[in-house]
C-alpha cells in the first residue's frame, strides 16, 4: 500500500512505467518473501573525461571517489531495518544494497503496491506471468 504518512520522499528518476499490455493475473500472496537490490547514489559524478578515457582508475580509486558514501549506506540500512526488512548484502563499490522481507513489508517500506501480472512476450514466446520471486526460507 502506498505511503500515506508523508514519511517517504519520491526520488526523481525512480518512477517506472507499467509493463505494456499487462493484465492482472490473480491475487498476490503478500506473505511470500522476496529479495531486491537497491542502488544508491554515487559519492560524486564520474567526470566525462574518465568515462571517455584514457584515464584509468583502479577498483579502489573508483570505489573511494565514486562508490557509495558510507553515510548513505548507513542511512539506507537504518531506514530499511526500521521498517522490518533484512539487509542481506552491502556492496559500497557498486552502490548496491540487497534487502529481503515479505512482499507486504517491502511494499510498505517503499510506498508502493505490488501486483501479479501477465504480459505478452513480444519475441514470439507464450505470455509470461510475473510476480516477485521468493528468496527461500
Amino acid at each position: 500500500m502506498p505511503d500515506e504518512s508523508g514519511s517517504l520522499v519520491r526520488l526523481a528518476g525512480s518512477e517506472r512505467a507499467p509493463i505494456p499490455e499487462a493484465t492482472a493475473a490473480g491475487p498476490l500472496d503478500t506473505s511470500q518473501r522476496a529479495e531486491l537490490t537497491v542502488v544508491i547514489r554515487r559519492r560524486a559524478e564520474i567526470p566525462a573525461e574518465i568515462v571517455a578515457g584514457p584515464t584509468v582508475l583502479t577498483s579502489e580509486e573508483l570505489a573511494e571517489r565514486y562508490g557509495a558514501d558510507p553515510a548513505d549506506v548507513d542511512l539506507v540500512r537504518q531506514q530499511l531495518t526500521s521498517r522490518g526488512l533484512e539487509i542481506t548484502a552491502v556492496h559500497p563499490v557498486t552502490r548496491r544494497i540487497k534487502v529481503a522481507g515479505t512482499l507486504a513489508d517491502l511494499a510498505s517500506a517503499f510506498g508502493t503496491t505490488l501486483t501479479q501480472v501477465t504480459s505478452p512476450d513480444h519475441r514470439a514466446r507464450p505470455a509470461r506471468t510475473a510476480a516477485p520471486r521468493g528468496t527461500g526460507a
